[in-house]
């Protein structure tokens, strides 16, 4: 026990920071020194925060992410059903025209004799403003058809509705 008696005899007292600076000549303002507090806690509360933040913005654009492409899927499927809706609708349309005009031929072949080896062009008449001081077309109305044979150098001006010939005439 002596030892601890000088070891406690040898141990000054915890002397306050302020007394020793008085002691030394150095001037102290009368108000007490508050510790300094740590921000450690508030760091780690920004740092939640910041995670928080972060993981929103990352959830925001994978969601914003997946949108385009559902999106971008949909127009995809749309564009691809019109596309191939309006192919099949041309092909019935050139198919329904192609019957017409193997139709027209037909009928017209009744009427005239129509060169056997060339597959005419058949163009429909639907204005006769231009067409008006061609004599060709001089009695020709709305709906009439034209026939061009290219190979025998004759066109034919057929009438459809009344089911005659109203002009033919030789290519130049």
């Amino acid at each position: 026990m002596a030892g601890k008696a000088k070891k406690d005899k040898n141990m000054k007292k915890d002397v306050e920071p302020n007394k020793i600076l008085k002691s030394q000549g150095i001037k102290l303002p009368d108000r007490k020194v508050e510790p300094v507090l740590t921000l450690e806690p508030e760091i780690k509360r920004t740092n939640l925060k910041d995670k928080k933040l972060k993981y929103l913005i990352l959830v925001f654009l994978i969601l914003l992410l997946v949108l385009g492409i559902g999106y971008g899927g949909y127009r995809l499927i749309k564009f691809s059903i019109f596309n191939f809706q309006f192919s099949k609708q041309l092909s019935n349309d050139q198919l329904k025209k192609e019957q017409n005009t193997e139709e027209i031929i037909e009928e017209l072949g009744k009427l005239v004799e129509l060169p056997k080896n060339d597959v005419p062009t058949v163009l429909t008449v639907t204005d006769l403003k231009p067409l008006r001081n061609q004599p060709f077309f001089a009695e020709a109305e709305i709906g009439d058809k034209v026939l061009i044979f290219s190979q025998s150098r004759k066109a034919v001006l057929y009438r459809p509705s009344e089911k005659k010939v109203v002009s033919i005439a030789p290519l130049k």
